[in-house]
């Protein structure tokens, strides 16, 4: 989204502006996320590492006894379970990082919501991207589509003399049109209107 898009859909400058400052907000949050994310999975390949490390050392150490053995086999399932745990997490965290981004793109609302209305078993991530996701989304736009931002792409057709296919039939007031509560209602308004705004 960017100010030339907004401003072909005939908003006013102080619109737009207030729009841009909210998505402003919503990407910092998101790459605050992201960056958040990003540092827990490193300290998991961290502590993998580490691991490994430790038992390559311990390993070296102890060829030479006995009874070492036994207990290095005990450490090395220990690790291994630990490993695999810490791998299990780090998959979770890259698939919902994924989807989050993805439900943010389709121009979410409320994250959270649809979140909690997705069956995320059925969402798979891998290196082809994320399957499963897109259609459930497009489900969700039809059945709840006001967890959803919707763009009115629809321009109106002015022409000498008004608007004919607009509501400025001098039914609506510029006053009435700003005192509209509902944001997507009241710029269609204004798309429709035009001439009230000059």
């Amino acid at each position: 989204m960017n100010r030339e898009f907004l401003r072909s859909l005939e908003l006013e400058d102080g619109v737009v502006e207030s729009i841009m400052a909210k998505h402003g907000a919503t990407i910092k949050e998101l790459n605050d996320q992201v960056e958040t994310q990003k540092t827990k999975a490193e300290t998991l390949e961290n502590q993998i590492n580490e691991r490994d490390k430790d038992l390559k050392t311990l390993r070296e150490q102890l060829k030479d006894h006995e009874g070492a053995n036994t207990e290095l086999e005990a450490l090395q399932s220990k690790y291994d379970e630990e490993t695999q745990k810490l791998q299990s997490q780090l998959e979770h965290n890259n698939k919902m990082n994924e989807i989050r981004l993805a439900i943010n793109k389709s121009g979410a609302r409320n994250e959270k919501a649809i979140l909690a209305l997705l069956d995320l078993e059925e969402v798979k991530v891998n290196d082809d991207g994320v399957q499963g996701l897109k259609e459930q989304l497009e489900t969700l736009k039809e059945s709840d589509n006001y967890l959803f931002e919707v763009v009115d792409k629809k321009k109106p057709n002015i022409v000498t003399g008004g608007n004919p296919q607009g509501a400025g039939s001098g039914t609506l007031t510029r006053e009435q049109i700003m005192q509209e509560k509902d944001n997507v209602k009241r710029q269609k308004l204004i798309s429709e209107n035009p001439e009230l705004f000059r």
